[in-house]
């Protein structure tokens, strides 16, 4: 359970450094160079981009708090 989290970990780290460097508009074949890198799916990596890109929104709402 502890190295599935660890996966993520690194995925969620280099989606959020893709995010950081390319935006919104990333270039054609970085989800699946990031994909393979992390010997996952072109699917996993657009659901943690969402999931993160979610979760800033939610907080992000609350900063005005």
């Amino acid at each position: 359970m502890a190295e599935q989290r660890n996966a993520l970990q690194r995925i969620d780290a280099s989606v959020v450094a893709a995010e950081q460097r390319c935006g919104d508009d990333w270039p054609k074949g970085l989800a699946a160079a990031i994909a393979r890198g992390h010997n996952t799916s072109v699917r996993r990596v657009m659901a943690r981009r969402t999931a993160l890109r979610a979760s800033r929104g939610f907080f992000g709402s609350f900063s005005s708090i």
